[in-house]
């Protein structure tokens, strides 16, 4: 049982919290309350903008995939058939590393907050970011 249920049920639990208890807490949070700063980020982002951080969130995660480089995010794009030239998504990922969204390790890159990636995985999939066109 999950650390949150086993509280509220005022049963006898060790305090110790495990990783399925952080699991579960980070996918709540994500899933029902909507966050102002992803909000506002996401809002103020061109449709380009939204294609990379689509793909990028759900071409990766914490463990398995954390990171990405360029020919992969690429790939990414391809695969989701929202594909852009180099040269464009090059520009997008540096200026989201420069706005300290994404990190850059070596020539990979990733989420700065993973809580931000778990948030547009979970509410801009790629198929629903197609839908918005290229009229940026």
């Amino acid at each position: 049982m999950l650390f949150n249920a086993v509280v509220w049920a005022d049963e006898e639990r060790s305090n110790y919290v495990n990783f399925k208890d952080l699991e579960h807490a980070a996918q709540v949070l994500v899933k029902q309350q909507d966050n102002a700063a992803f909000l506002e980020h996401w809002i103020h982002c061109g449709v380009k903008t939204h294609r990379v951080l689509s793909v990028l969130a759900w071409a990766t995660d914490e463990i398995n995939r954390p990171q990405l480089d360029m020919d992969g995010i690429l790939a990414a794009l391809t695969e989701h058939r929202l594909a852009l030239p180099r040269k464009p998504v090059f520009d997008i990922v540096q200026r989201l590393v420069d706005e300290d969204i994404l990190e850059s390790t070596g020539v990979a890159y990733r989420f700065a907050v993973p809580l931000y990636r778990r948030w547009i995985a979970w509410r801009w999939e790629p198929s629903l970011v197609r839908e918005e066109g290229l009229e940026d």
